[in-house]
């Protein structure tokens, strides 16, 4: 069977269509299998532009790709999407993107393709979507991505997240990565600000007498 394809407008239709229905929704926000076939009911009475049908199963899948997204965006709006360092996102520019800061978003969205398609405007489902999530309605908004964990900003305790921010989306368009050296996806991306160990003061080579303290009797 043909994988659907989600447009703009469709990915409208499912998330109002459980925004209307949000009281039904399982733990975590999820979607319970009667608003999963009522999303898909709903969704089918537009034939698809491409693609095969939107079918309950995938009404599911993209649920979560949409809480995914709107995870990372709570993340990147109180600033602790570690590898986001620098970017700001406002829910009508998006993150503002402009002739000087052009080619560090492709480098940014290269590594992190799930910010892509807001470069200059913002997501219209976040407000709805906020609501409906229940670590971000509660105001879990500190999210730790190196060791995938969520945790208070007062208590600082941590619980596992319901999803990762791997996002893979067929319809999501990347811009090309531009020359020149690029910021890694592995250390600077997982550990978000370069971080300099500092060297261990307190060791001082035995047979360094210039820098050795002496010891004075009590």
């Amino acid at each position: 069977m043909t994988n659907a394809s989600w447009t703009e407008a469709d990915e409208a239709k499912l998330v109002n269509y459980v925004w209307d229905h949000r009281a039904e929704l399982g733990d975590g926000g999820n979607l319970v299998k009667s608003i999963a076939n009522g999303a898909a009911i709903e969704l089918a009475k537009s034939p698809p532009t491409k693609g095969g049908p939107k079918t309950a199963g995938s009404c599911t899948m993209k649920w979560k790709k949409l809480k995914k997204l709107c995870e990372a965006i709570a993340a990147v709006k109180s600033h602790t999407y570690v590898g986001a360092s620098g970017w700001n996102y406002d829910d009508k520019p998006g993150f503002s993107v402009n002739p000087s800061n052009a080619d560090t978003w492709v480098t940014f969205v290269a590594a992190h393709p799930i910010f892509a398609p807001f470069a200059n405007k913002g997501w219209p489902h976040y407000e709805k979507m906020s609501e409906m999530v229940p670590k971000i309605a509660r105001g879990l908004h500190v999210i730790n991505i190196a060791s995938s964990q969520f945790t208070t900003a007062a208590s600082q305790s941590s619980i596992q997240p319901s999803q990762s921010f791997d996002f893979e989306d067929e319809d999501l368009q990347v811009p090309q990565r531009i020359e020149g050296p690029a910021s890694p996806q592995g250390d600077s991306d997982v550990m978000g600000d370069s971080q300099v160990s500092q060297p261990e003061m307190s060791q001082v080579p035995s047979n360094d007498k210039e820098h050795a303290q002496p010891v004075t009797s009590p």
